[in-house]
């Protein structure tokens, strides 16, 4: 039976090709954590991916029992929330991640500088969030972790290409999908976890939290490459 046995060798090839793609990503992963520069700012995509997801997973059910929005309302909200991402994706992101004029001269600061302002600008939005209850406010404060988080992802994404190896960009950007996709498996579970225990405001809290930390280690990793390059200049 030819038929049958060249499907069990295509199965056999499937599956071979399958662990080693899975070999050559956790071989990938560990190499690219043992790199200093590029273990911060996977740590920082860990965190803020878990950040994200801890306000995104409890969003609707918060919004109702804080500010009292139905289910309709609650969509408006969302389409609102993406509409101030792709504005800011869009018109802001390509302003500040311009670097270089026409004569490769530096005329905004570096991604880096930006990844510590947008962190702020997170903690901030989120700070306001825990304290906000009137909606018309609420309207107000949205847009600034939702401006923040557009910043912060591009800039942390191209903060990841610049520091590996040309050869090494899509394992590197892999990895740092495959931990962001972990942080978004553990977020919901932790979040309704508080949820139930704490009350509606607890993820809201914890989200704060870590965007205190996210705000000291963006800065830590900015200082450290300013130190990298001073060094390197020297």
């Amino acid at each position: 039976f030819p038929q049958t046995s060249s499907i069990q060798n295509n199965s056999k090839l499937t599956s071979s090709h399958q662990s080693t793609n899975q070999d050559n990503l956790s071989s990938g992963l560990v190499k690219i954590w043992k790199d200093k520069i590029l273990r911060k700012l996977l740590f920082l995509q860990i965190i803020f991916a878990l950040t994200t997801t801890v306000i995104s997973s409890i969003s609707a059910m918060y919004f109702r029992t804080r500010f009292g929005i139905d289910a309709a309302s609650n969509g408006l909200m969302l389409s609102y929330c993406a509409f101030i991402m792709a504005i800011a994706k869009g018109f802001l992101v390509s302003k500040i991640t311009a670097n270089t004029n026409l004569n490769n001269r530096q005329i905004a600061p570096p991604t880096k500088v930006w990844l510590s302002r947008s962190a702020i600008l997170i903690l901030i939005g989120y700070l306001l969030l825990t304290f906000t209850s009137s909606f018309l406010v609420l309207l107000f404060v949205l847009p600034i972790a939702t401006i923040g988080e557009a910043i912060f992802m591009t800039c942390l994404t191209s903060e990841l290409t610049t520091n590996c190896n040309t050869s090494e960009v899509g394992a590197t950007l892999g990895s740092a999908n495959s931990l962001a996709s972990a942080a978004r498996l553990i977020a919901p579970l932790i979040s309704y976890s508080l949820l139930d225990i704490y009350g509606p405001s607890s993820p809201i809290l914890l989200a704060t939290i870590l965007s205190t930390i996210i705000l000291f280690l963006s800065f830590n990793y900015t200082k450290t490459t300013a130190n990298l390059t001073n060094d390197l200049e020297l």
